[in-house]
């Protein structure tokens, strides 16, 4: 695939809720081995557009496409084996599973024996500097830490577009920094596309090659981070006025 394709394609998604507008009409694309930030105030549409990624909402009009295909007819549980790969926002692991354990647990659709399964997981958790750790229970580690094995563990399926919703909630200052620096490291090793969801400005603008600004369900720009920093629409709906 040419390093410039669309991946993900979202054309004029929109849905609704009781009547109330969650998505207007959002169109945009991510491209092959893209770091693309989606920014937005809460209530801005950023966690629905995941779920309608995700499958856990169908949208009531456009389409979402996937390397060309409709993306709207994959069921939930095939979107690992279809290349796609999730974080969330609240830690989704299994606190009485150590850290190997719940690694080995995000790689379900990958091809080949338990050993070579065992392998990857003991390969990720070295690279993601868990071994200390890898045989402890989550609960009750760090929270920085827990964010890295929820890492490990999306990457155990081999996604080509890993969705990561606000990774740095929670960070210090000094761990969000961290966190930038190995999401773009890990991007640059395993050649990944991702889909940023984060209220962290200095994180989204410090790695992302491409920023979505939601507003309201509605896309109100896109264009690189220099230029969705300085647009009149960004700064009155999420960064704030200057005084």
């Amino acid at each position: 695939m040419s390093p410039h394709a669309s991946v993900l394609t979202l054309d004029e998604v929109s849905i609704e809720f009781g009547g109330i507008t969650a998505l207007d009409g959002v169109t945009f694309d991510v491209r092959a081995g893209q770091i693309c930030g989606l920014i937005g105030p809460n209530g801005a549409g950023k966690t629905t557009l995941f779920n309608c990624i995700t499958r856990i909402y169908q949208p009531s009009g456009g389409r979402i496409t996937w390397k060309g295909d409709d993306l709207l007819k994959v069921r939930p549980h095939a979107l690992a084996s279809a290349g796609i790969a999730r974080t969330f926002q609240n830690l989704a692991l299994f606190g009485g599973m150590t850290v190997f354990e719940n690694t080995m647990a995000g790689g379900s659709s990958v091809k080949g024996g338990k050993r070579q399964m065992r392998d990857r997981a003991w390969a990720l958790i070295e690279r993601l500097e868990l071994v200390d750790v890898a045989d402890h229970h989550a609960a009750g580690l760090p929270f920085g830490t827990l964010k890295r094995v929820e890492l490990a563990r999306a990457l155990m399926s081999e996604p080509q577009l890993l969705l990561l919703d606000e990774p740095a909630g929670g960070l210090t200052h000094s761990e969000v920094k961290e966190l930038g620096d190995l999401i773009v490291s890990l991007r640059d090793e395993f050649g990944f596309a991702a889909l940023l969801v984060e209220h962290h400005m200095g994180l989204v603008l410090g790695i992302s090659d491409h920023v979505v600004a939601l507003d309201f369900g509605h896309k109100i720009f896109e264009g690189t981070p220099a230029e969705v920093k300085d647009n009149p629409a960004v700064v009155a709906a999420y960064l704030g006025r200057a005084a």
